[in-house]
């Protein structure tokens, strides 16, 4: 795929372009009447256009603060430190690597609505959608129910995730959402970003140059594109199952070693193996 896209003339590549744009919508549960997908060069790219775009956010009074986990990635920390005049902080996860929702809702509320720290309000969840240290997958519905409840956006790192479990954007309520290509089994080279419309703050001219720096890639895009359809053809139930059960006889051998600490989920019929 990467290599006949190459060799299309420049009107194919961008009809390319287009179909992968709406196979990303289709496949992540995100209607183009709804959100916009843009192409980057990586996960990584993506979080740093919603950090540069927070940067650029008209000023209510109040001091914005991003709430990540203890579960991230520096991709998904980096880019929060750099936002001026905002805080970053980060909520604990539980023995099995999961987010406690009950934690998330009292710090929610604590910042956006008993005030308990002044003038500053969380504006964005950052979180994981699976841990690339433990596996753990978050349960986004219920994050996404509590952080809207309190007025804040959630962006979800996906590099761990589409290629493992069905996603939903529109019906979990993820605002953004950002993922490799290379971790769907594509080149390196090229990521995506999808975001509700209207929530990325650049003027025209900007989004411009973001459109078109990373379309040029058009053989890393189509490839991305080949390799969700791939995944889809397979079927990502599919896919969970022989995961679940592949995981179940690692954590079963493991547990016979004498010495060993596991950490993240170690029984194999925890709730937190569905």
């Amino acid at each position: 795929a990467f290599r006949k896209a190459w060799r299309q003339p420049e009107q194919v590549k961008q009809e390319i372009v287009g179909e992968v744009k709406s196979i990303c919508a289709a496949v992540l549960g995100a209607p183009v009447t709804a959100y916009d997908v843009f192409f980057t060069s990586n996960a990584t790219e993506s979080i740093n256009l919603v950090a540069e775009s927070l940067c650029r956010e008209s000023g209510d009074g109040n001091e914005p603060v991003i709430l990540n986990t203890l579960l991230e990635h520096s991709s998904n920390d980096l880019p929060w430190r750099t936002i001026p005049n905002s805080s970053l902080i980060r909520l604990p996860v539980d023995d099995e690597g999961f987010v406690d929702l009950k934690e998330l809702e009292t710090v929610m509320g604590a910042y956006n609505q008993k005030d308990q720290y002044g003038k500053k309000r969380i504006r964005l969840v950052a979180v994981s959608g699976a841990s690339n240290v433990l596996g753990a997958c978050n349960d986004l519905e219920g994050i996404s129910r509590i952080v809207h409840q309190y007025g804040a956006h959630l962006l979800v790192d996906a590099a761990q995730l589409v290629a493992h479990r069905k996603v939903e954007m529109e019906r979990c309520g993820i605002d953004y959402l950002a993922f490799s290509a290379h971790k769907v089994y594509a080149p390196f080279g090229c990521g995506v970003l999808i975001a509700g419309k209207g929530l990325l703050h650049f003027n025209a001219e900007e989004l411009d140059l973001v459109v078109s720096s990373d379309e040029e890639n058009a053989g890393g895009i189509a490839a991305l594109g080949k390799a969700l359809v791939l995944l889809q053809r397979i079927g990502l139930d599919v896919i969970r199952e022989e995961e679940q059960v592949l995981t179940g006889m690692a954590l079963r051998g493991l547990a016979k070693i004498p010495g060993l600490r596991i950490y993240g989920i170690n029984d194999p019929e925890s709730p937190g193996m569905s």
